[in-house]
């Protein structure tokens, strides 16, 4: 069952995934199509970005791509890394996790503080 409250993924992640071949990358891309044949709202997208151990909130890929990115929202590296392969993503790229303690976004609410906390913690 996937855990649907999301309020205790508080860590900001950045995973870079670099496709194992041209193949694989074609038949990432094309899933989608086989997933979602009419077209896929964002906010579709999001449910069903919400996974068992993590949540990807936003994705980077192009077209011409041999690489892409995404952005989660977890307890821990380890989680990230469950998430992904649960989906079986890692069966067409491999990955490396990033925890990144600084997340700032002109897609934020305009008057939302930026918790820097961890930030400065770590620059001091």
């Amino acid at each position: 069952m996937v855990e649907t409250n999301t309020e205790n993924r508080k860590n900001n992640y950045i995973v870079i995934y670099d496709f194992l071949s041209e193949k694989k990358s074609d038949e990432y891309k094309s899933s989608f199509n086989k997933l979602y044949p009419k077209g896929v709202t964002h906010g579709k997208w999001a449910e069903d970005a919400v996974g068992e151990f993590a949540t990807c909130s936003q994705t980077w890929l192009g077209n011409n791509s041999t690489f892409f990115c995404s952005h989660y929202l977890a307890n821990s590296k380890e989680d990230v890394e469950k998430q992904i392969q649960s989906w079986g993503t890692d069966k067409y790229a491999s990955f490396f996790v990033v925890e990144v303690e600084r997340f700032t976004s002109s897609l934020k609410p305009k008057d939302e503080i930026i918790n820097l906390d961890k930030w400065y913690e770590n620059n001091k």
